[in-house]
């Protein structure tokens, strides 16, 4: 080991996170210290060993910039504490981290695989861009074809790693997805289209019974009040009040809080669980209003029963927001409101048109033209104005 090292450490700080952490004396004779975050041990593993490799390097005179990445899984090393730690919150504002840190970590496999041991600033648009065709061309775990979306989530990842190395000036003067057409254009991906009709959701809440009794109000929640699945399962009892959900900005995918109504119908339902025997004289406020977690086989299983096929329970969310614009009538603004969308564009990827809102569109607007207008509307003829004066047309030679 090189002279200058002292024994550094490896320590679970709390469950699913690892803190890495070397102290050394560099060649100015100066007490120093590296530290790292990991979420598992065996990238702490990894982060040990790189560090080691960083103070090698320092010590030999090698980097002239201490602790600068020379490669993108340095890079990747730089933003583990950073960009890719999980969200740090000052009451429920986000002031530093990542909310979804966790599935950008299995976003980072496959990018540095690819890009691993490559400068920074060699990293080209062509790279890039034959990052996402064999991504594309590559098959999911399971043998299935991988979605434009799933890659366009790997290169946003991307993305913001190299415009991180460009802030922090890390060998890089021009951001590679600069250099040509974009490399990620939502417009490519494969919009859902799926909703519940009415009598599909009959009778899947027809099968929520005995083990599955708990999904009928997390079913009816979801299309009453058009929230995430996340936001649902993280609202908790005093949230809900006088036929008001206040959700919380820290429970929110976009940090901002909101208002949601409840409608009879939902009202009805959580009168009745949470007046159940079950649940009654054991409430506290901040207890959870759903503690059984994702109903992620449960769901699958009731789908199966029902006879209904390739419907998600993001798409209970889609067909909350058709339904309040096409059979409901309310404002696309205030649906916007209702749902959390923040972009009009996003929003639209949400209305729906299916067999059963068409008609319904139809009938509404037969509806209109099938009433007669006023007659104070209706000017008799004897009382039209005259347009034009007789004397003012001129006759035209035949």
């Amino acid at each position: 080991m090189p002279r200058g090292f002292k024994d550094g450490s490896v320590r679970e700080t709390q469950p699913g996170r690892w803190l890495v952490r070397r102290r050394y004396t560099n060649l100015k004779g100066e007490q120093k210290e590296k530290k790292r975050i990991a979420f598992s041990a065996t990238q702490a593993v990894r982060l040990k060993r790189a560090i080691d490799r960083e103070i090698e390097r320092e010590l030999a005179g090698e980097v002239p910039q201490i602790g600068r990445p020379r490669n993108f899984s340095d890079l990747v090393i730089f933003c583990q504490g950073r960009e890719l730690a999980p969200a740090e919150y000052s009451g429920e504002t986000k002031i530093a981290g990542r909310r979804s840190w966790r599935s950008a970590q299995s976003y980072l496999k496959p990018l540095q695989s690819y890009f691993g041991q490559m400068s920074l600033g060699a990293i080209t648009y062509d790279d890039c861009l034959d990052y996402k065709r064999r991504r594309l061309n590559t098959d999911t775990e399971r043998g299935g074809r991988r979605s434009i979306a799933s890659v366009d989530r790997e290169m946003a990842l991307l993305r913001m790693l190299l415009f991180v190395a460009l802030r922090e000036r890390m060998g890089i003067t021009e951001h590679p997805f600069h250099r040509g057409a974009p490399l990620i254009q939502n417009a490519d991906e494969v919009e859902r289209m799926r909703i519940l009709t009415f009598d599909e959701e009959e009778r899947l809440l027809a099968v929520c019974t005995g083990m599955r009794a708990h999904l009928r109000l997390q079913i009816i929640f979801a299309i009453e009040t058009a929230m995430r699945q996340n936001e649902q399962l993280t609202l908790r009892l005093s949230d809900i009040d006088d036929r008001i959900i206040t959700l919380r900005a820290y429970n929110s995918k976009t940090s901002r809080a909101r208002v949601i109504p409840i409608f009879e119908r939902l009202a009805r339902e959580l009168q009745i669980e949470l007046g159940s025997p079950a649940r009654r004289g054991r409430l506290a406020p901040e207890d959870l209003l759903f503690q059984t977690g994702k109903p992620r086989q449960a769901f699958a299983r009731a789908c199966e029963l029902a006879g209904i096929e390739g419907l998600r329970w993001h798409d209970l969310r889609h067909t909350a927001i058709t339904r309040m614009l096409h059979t409901y009538g309310l404002q696309s603004a205030e649906v916007m409101k209702i749902s959390g969308h923040t972009n009009l564009k996003t929003f639209l990827r949400y209305v729906n048109l299916d067999r059963e809102v068409a008609r319904s569109i139809a009938a509404r607007v037969d509806a209109v033209r099938a009433v007669p207008p006023p007659v104070s509307s209706i000017i008799p003829a004897a009382e039209a104005p005259e347009i034009f004066d007789a004397g003012d047309v001129t006759e035209v030679p035949q």
